[in-house]
């Protein structure tokens, strides 16, 4: 795959040269997408349609999203710094742009084991990103944080970061509130591009470690209330014959995380 830009989710990215510590080498097989901030007034409701979007975000922003050419207008009271605008504020705007695609997007993490991509589910505080920062201090790639692109089964890298809610002992920067919430971030080595999906791990949280593999109505229904927007049948259908594995832990066990998730991947 020759190279010339940068991106993420499968796109690349222009008009972020500030960013590219945090962005892929992308190939020149991704579809561009520009990539400008405006300071005005943002956007008071959500709307997606089949050419243009509205999306609001917090703190008095909004994204405005257009299908062709691509490209993912940031409007708000002041700019954005590069290292936000690429993660988390990209990720809403990336959703819709997947979409429109004919790809998968999801609220999922994702890292990889022996070539093979897993995702990383769970509700809103499960755990998430710190068991993916977990996975990528013991030597695993991770690919993607909060939101993860699947296109033909392949799973599309991310932004080189993952984001906790506090510091965990990693090595992370503070990068103070940001949106709704304070961040640390934690950087990611490079990572292979695009990688075949091998399954999905669900994060719980109880009072012993347990695992086992979900049911054909439970892996729809965790698979199917991952999806950040909606995809048509016949993705639906390729998307839920993911195998999902159901991993609970006690708070604060991450080792125990690990340890479940080397048994669901081996």
């Amino acid at each position: 795959m020759t190279s010339s830009g940068v991106g993420a989710y499968g796109f690349i990215l222009n008009g972020l040269a500030d960013a590219h510590a945090w962005l892929n080498r992308a190939p020149d097989s991704w579809p561009p997408v520009d990539v400008t901030q405006e300071i005005g007034e943002p956007a008071d409701r959500t709307r997606v349609g089949e050419e243009s979007a509205e999306v609001v975000l917090p703190g008095r922003r909004s994204i405005v999203v257009r299908r062709e050419p691509a490209a993912v207008r940031f409007i708000g009271d002041d700019e954005l710094q590069p290292e936000l605008l690429v993660h988390p504020y990209l990720a809403p705007a990336a959703s819709v742009l997947a979409q429109w695609q004919g790809w998968v997007p999801l609220h999922a993490g994702a890292f990889v084991v022996d070539g093979g991509a897993w995702l990383v589910l769970g509700e809103r505080g499960s755990g998430k990103s710190t068991t993916l920062a977990a996975l990528s201090a013991a030597g695993f790639p991770v690919l993607a944080d909060d939101l993860t692109v699947l296109r033909d089964n392949l799973v599309l890298a991310g932004p080189r970061s993952v984001d906790l809610r506090d510091e965990r002992g990693y090595s992370s920067t503070d990068l103070g509130k940001v949106g709704e919430r304070h961040r640390w971030r934690v950087r990611l080595p490079d990572v292979a591009l695009e990688t075949p999906v091998a399954g999905a791990v669900q994060l719980s949280w109880s009072d012993k470690p347990g695992l086992r593999r979900l049911t054909a109505p439970e892996r729809s229904q965790a698979l199917g209330s991952a999806l950040s927007m909606s995809v048509d049948g016949q993705l639906f259908l390729q998307t839920m014959a993911i195998p999902v594995h159901s991993l609970s832990r006690p708070h604060g066990h991450v080792e125990d995380t690990i340890g479940l998730l080397r048994e669901v991947t081996e």
